[in-house]
């Protein structure tokens, strides 16, 4: 089933052929029903991690590709944007990656034009997603003695491009932004951390707003 959908999003997109919205709707259909399938291989750890990267992968691709059509909020529409929520929460980093364009894509559309979940109430549960893939792995003291699989070097990368998501966030939620991001670093159980982020964030915005 992965290699016959990954056949289907490879087909030329553009320009919209007569018939195009029922596939799509059928390839929602079977994305859709790839969640079960994804949570129990999200469960099983590493030994599954390829195949939640390739139902997230599709997920993505499909979801950047039919974004007009997802944003109206049908079920399955809301169903999927739930699939991709699962896809950030994924201990893998790369399968946070590759869910993050998605993202992007839907904040590029105007914000009145989506169903209302997708409006502020996603990015919420975003935010509050992304912010504990930032916090340092379970157990940390310092990266000298991390015996993880994770450096320093990739970690702050990861953050890096989970600031750019954070910063497509803010844009939406505005003054919410701050509070709900400091309230989700402190529930991190690090409260210095929490505080050191908090003046890096209030800094960040305010200079943007002035530059």
């Amino acid at each position: 089933m992965v290699r016959l959908l990954y056949r289907a999003l490879e087909i030329n997109l553009y320009p919209r052929e007569t018939g195009r919205d029922a596939s799509a709707a059928k390839v929602l259909q079977l994305l859709v029903g790839l969640r079960p399938i994804y949570a129990q291989a999200a469960q099983r750890g590493k030994q599954t991690e390829h195949l939640c990267a390739a139902i997230c992968n599709m997920s993505s691709i499909f979801g950047e590709a039919e974004m007009d059509m997802l944003m109206l909020g049908s079920p399955q529409a809301l169903q999927l944007v739930d699939l991709q929520l699962q896809c950030s929460r994924h201990p893998n980093q790369n399968i946070v990656l590759q869910s993050l364009e998605f993202w992007h894509v839907l904040q590029d559309r105007p914000v009145l034009k989506r169903h209302p979940q997708l409006r502020e109430t996603v990015f919420v549960h975003l935010l509050n997603t992304l912010v504990g893939q930032m916090a340092y792995p379970k157990n940390f003291s310092s990266w000298e003695r991390n015996t993880g699989d994770q450096d320093r070097d990739g970690f702050n990368r990861f953050r890096d491009i989970i600031w750019e998501t954070l910063q497509i966030i803010q844009s939406l939620l505005k003054a919410k932004f701050l509070s709900l991001m400091l309230a989700g670093l402190k529930a991190t159980g690090r409260p210095l951390v929490a505080c050191v982020w908090g003046w890096h964030l209030l800094f960040s915005f305010t200079f943007e707003l002035y530059i």
